[in-house]
């Protein structure tokens, strides 16, 4: 019959355990959702890095969002980084600098942050230009990366309190709803403590009044780290302790008013009735106001990522709340023997392992799916420092989950039979102690994560928020998972696109155009097998299309593309397999390795910028440290290990020393633009591959000897340089030596 009944309480347990995840899960898609922003910078004037012929008397960036008046900031400063004075105007999403007096030969750099009114994240750059003279580097718009990024010291402080206090006190709450205990005293003092282990109710009812007050203090400490990270994130998107801009934050920017709505919630669950649901329904208020306000806020998709970080926070609390729960309010008792620590098994452990498995498998689940929207790919888990720290909150998640069954598992059900050891006994309890103290390093790292402004997959798409070129002169986006990114030109208008497979014989596609200056290309472009084209920002078209041929073929008008001849055509290859990067990256070593062991290689280059005539150059490279050139326009060179000779267009012959030492395999590194690879297909001769790398940024495609694994062909495309290399093998090694009357190669 007891057996029965003991049945009976688990089941019912489990289905309120379940059920309070249901609700979180239901609660954290029930949040609105909005989509991905940062006020990110996507476009300058002057253009970063660009020369000028005459001082400017303003400066102007726009942004991708409306930005915050007391928030955006931007100062000019001159090469030495001395600030200059000027007047700052912010308005709607330009930020406009007008320099108090004409600005002096030289470089300069505009620096600016700016603060996004959805996630609060802090966004800063730098835009530089030069003034006849060369521009100082531009850093167009980074994230912070760093734990302290937001709030600095004083922000990780208080959200390591924030995250233990909450923790610490909303955990014992929803164990004792899970439970029907009603309050956290009454399922970590039980009354069947008292015929369990002998000690009168008076006792138990002082140790329960002990641990409400104990769990309040948690509350107010939650409340404190609250207000702290509050306060921190205000000031530092203010730049300083003012009043009105730390209201302009806290009021009227959705991370302020979530971190402001953390602080509320608290504040009315402290003052709650103890019995009842309000101080539970107060806590998942403040969670849903954290996940709102933090890193979910930004991400894609944004239900998605606010429904992982809400359950996990909520399941979190639940088993690592009870954790530190049980070890406050019987610290003593599980280092002590005695009747009262013995029966502490089944009053308290046992129930709370009923809640305490769901609430770990949910918080695996809810985890995971928020690191795998955070990291975009596994290797940031040892590439960037939010991944590291990550890491090492799994680690250590994983270190309390296997102490948990130790001691649940493996020690406890040995206490039970008799003739259990002392030996046994001890090392159950110490477990069950230890594991509270690991529980602490895994908020702290938790904190540390929020402290970061961005995770490294909105690092990556905080540039492309707007516009995949970020801003004129910044990097293209990164290709999302499927796809792949290519590029070609059409006259002068270079043409990028991102393709991903929508059916057997179509694509989806995104095209950006860009002049020679980096400017968007407005022009609707005609694209071959597609029926209509929709604008997705300056320059910018989607849309699907049929393939035929392997080939999208994009065409603009004649006065589109600036040439005022035939209409100017890019043709891009759409055939390809997603899953084939491995693939293709073993085909570029190969390839590699053996270019730089042939003896020698000769090569024709054409490089234009899509206007005029290109230019043609033939090289002779002959290993390992001889290089010789022709120029279509007149001249060349001969490198010779470290030494060098030009020849000049008049037939005159100068020398000098070449940049350290050259080495004819050095010439063959296509893989330091492999940031991505796609395998774009073979035939029984030929494997064709494509590299993208969006940092410089270029776009490769290798023609690759199946046979032989030599390189055949290669099309280079970057900014205003469009190149294409062919590769061939002399009949026999050529002999470069230093040019007198003769000169070793031939002009093309």
């Amino acid at each position: 019959m007891g057996s029965a009944i003991a049945t009976h309480k688990r089941a019912r347990v489990a289905r309120r355990a379940l059920a309070l995840a249901v609700l979180a899960l239901l609660g954290a898609f029930a949040l609105p959702a909005s989509a991905l922003a940062h006020a990110s910078l996507v476009a300058s004037d002057p253009a970063p890095g660009s020369r000028l012929e005459r001082a400017p008397d303003r400066i102007e960036l726009s942004f991708a969002e409306p930005l915050a008046p007391r928030l955006a900031r931007a100062v000019l400063v001159d090469e030495r980084g001395r600030a200059l004075a000027a007047r700052t105007v912010v308005a709607g999403k330009r930020i406009v600098v007008f320099p108090a007096r004409p600005l002096a030969r030289g470089g300069y750099r505009l620096e600016w942050s700016t603060v996004s009114t959805v996630d609060g994240h802090t966004l800063a750059g730098s835009v530089g230009f030069g003034v006849r003279a060369p521009a100082p580097g531009s850093t167009g718009a980074a994230a912070a990366t760093g734990p302290f990024d937001v709030g600095g010291v004083l922000g990780f402080l208080g959200r390591a309190l924030l995250y233990v206090g909450l923790v610490a006190y909303a955990g014992p709450l929803f164990v004792a709803a899970a439970l029907g205990a009603g309050t956290p005293g009454r399922w970590l003092v039980p009354d069947t403590l008292a015929p369990r282990a002998g000690c009168d109710a008076s006792a138990l009812a002082r140790r329960r009044r002990a641990v409400e007050r104990l769990h309040a203090r948690a509350g107010l400490a939650a409340l404190v780290g609250a207000v702290c990270v509050a306060l921190a994130d205000a000031t530092r998107a203010a730049g300083a302790f003012d009043s009105a801009a730390l209201s302009d934050f806290l009021l009227q920017s959705r991370a302020g008013v979530g971190r402001t709505a953390v602080v509320a919630a608290l504040a009315l669950a402290l003052f709650a009735p103890r019995r009842g649901p309000a101080r539970q329904l107060f806590c998942l208020v403040a969670i849903a106001a954290l996940a709102l306000s933090g890193h979910a806020a930004s991400a894609d998709p944004q239900a998605i990522a606010v429904a992982a970080v809400f359950v996990h926070v909520v399941a979190g609390s639940a088993w690592l709340g009870g954790i530190l729960a049980l070890a406050a309010a019987w610290w003593r008792e599980l280092g002590s023997e005695g009747p009262l620590r013995r029966a502490l098994v089944p009053a308290v452990l046992e129930p709370f392992g009923l809640v305490a498995l769901p609430a770990f498998l949910l918080v695996v689940v809810a985890g995971g799916a928020n690191a795998a929207l955070s990291i975009g790919s596994p290797r940031e888990l040892w590439e960037s420092d939010w991944g590291r720290v990550l890491l090492l909150k799994i680690e250590l998640v994983a270190l309390v989950a296997a102490v948990s069954a130790v001691h649940a598992l493996v020690l406890r059900p040995r206490l039970g039979r008799s003739g259990a050891s002392t030996t046994t006994e001890r090392r159950h309890w110490r477990l069950v102690r230890g594991e509270s103290w690991i529980a602490l390093p895994v908020l702290a790292a938790s904190a540390a994560l929020a402290g970061f402004a961005l995770p490294p997959r909105q690092v990556q798409a905080t540039a492309a928020s707007a516009d995949p070129f970020g801003c004129v002169g910044c990097p293209p986006r990164a290709p999302d998972p499927g796809e792949i990114a290519v590029a070609d030109h059409a006259g002068p208008v270079l043409v990028a696109a991102w393709l991903r497979n929508a059916s057997r014989q179509r694509v989806a596609f995104e095209l950006r155009l860009r002049d020679l200056r980096g400017r968007a290309w407005d022009s609707e472009p005609r694209v071959s097998g597609a029926r209509a084209l929709a604008q997705c920002g300056p320059g910018c078209w989607t849309g699907t299309a049929r393939v035929t041929g392997g080939e999208l073929a994009v065409t603009l008008a004649d006065r589109s593309a600036g040439t005022g001849r035939a209409p100017a055509r890019a043709v891009l290859p759409a055939s390809f397999d997603p899953g084939g990067a491995r693939r293709a990256r073993r085909a570029l070593a190969r390839a590699e390795r053996t270019m730089r062991r042939l003896p020698a290689v000769a090569e024709y280059e054409t490089l234009t910028s899509g206007i005029g005539r290109p230019v043609a150059t033939r090289y002779l490279l002959v290993a390992p440290d001889r290089l010789a050139f022709r120029f279509s326009t007149g001249g060349g060179g001969v490198v010779i290990g470290p030494r060098q000779w030009r020849l000049l267009p008049d037939g005159r012959v100068t020398s000098g020393p070449y940049y350290g030492r050259f080495r004819s395999a050095s010439w063959f590194r296509w893989s330091a633009y492999a940031r991505y690879v796609a395998w774009l297909g073979a035939t029984a001769t030929t494997v064709r591959i494509a590299l993208f790398d969006p940092a410089t940024p270029v776009w490769y495609r290798l023609e690759i000897d199946r046979r032989s694994a030599r390189v055949r062909r290669v099309r280079m495309i970057a900014p205003a340089h469009f190149m294409t290399q062919v590769f061939t093998l002399p009949r026999r090694v050529p002999a470069i030596r230093p040019p007198t009357d003769a000169f070793p190669v031939p002009a093309p």
